[in-house]
């Protein structure tokens, strides 16, 4: 008698690839049982293509077209080996598409309603962390500049006891003095 593993929701991630000219967004399905699952596209909120099963979008021959954005097949539903399984569906993205919000909808048994994550151009959240931080040291390189120059500026200059022609003391003997 084999265990019987509880049903499981899917968890969805979009992960971005650059092929060529184009981005293709890749939405990964994981962690879900049992197999049955439809992943979808949306373009700013309207279905591109249709994923049933396996494939997106509609299959002509062995390739996948969509004539609103070119969407390639996805890899089958495959058995991960805790008895739950994973899935993606991939949609090719043309350059010029920058206001576009792209949606991915996953249809499963153990969901009430619809699981989607939504992915628009911009910073990942680490790249985001980064320039944050970049900008935080250039912001107190500039602080610790400007102190340093205001301390060296408010000092003021002030020639030496005796000096003679703006701080300059010849030395002795120096036949040059008045050369300056």
């Amino acid at each position: 008698m084999s265990p019987t593993v509880p049903s499981a929701p899917p968890q969805l991630r979009i992960v971005p690839e650059r092929s060529g000219p184009a981005l293709a967004l890749v939405c990964h399905a994981w962690g879900f049982s049992p197999a049955e699952i439809t992943l979808r596209w949306l373009r700013n909120g309207a279905i591109v293509g249709d994923t049933v099963g396996d494939t997106v979008g509609d299959t002509v021959g062995d390739t996948v077209r969509d004539t609103v954005g070119d969407t390639s097949g996805q890899s089958r539903v495959l058995p991960v080996g805790d008895g739950t399984f994973r899935t993606q569906a991939t949609i090719q993205v043309p350059p010029g598409t920058s206001g576009d919000t792209l949606e991915c909808v996953a249809l499963h048994p153990t969901l009430e309603e619809p699981l989607r994550i939504a992915w628009a151009p911009g910073l990942s959240p680490r790249l985001s962390l980064l320039v944050a931080l970049a900008v935080l040291a250039l912001i107190l390189g500039l602080l610790l500049f400007t102190f340093g120059l205001s301390r060296y500026l408010g000092t003021g200059y002030t020639p030496l006891p005796g000096a003679t022609h703006a701080g300059y003391t010849p030395l002795p003997g120096d036949t040059h003095a008045g050369s300056i």
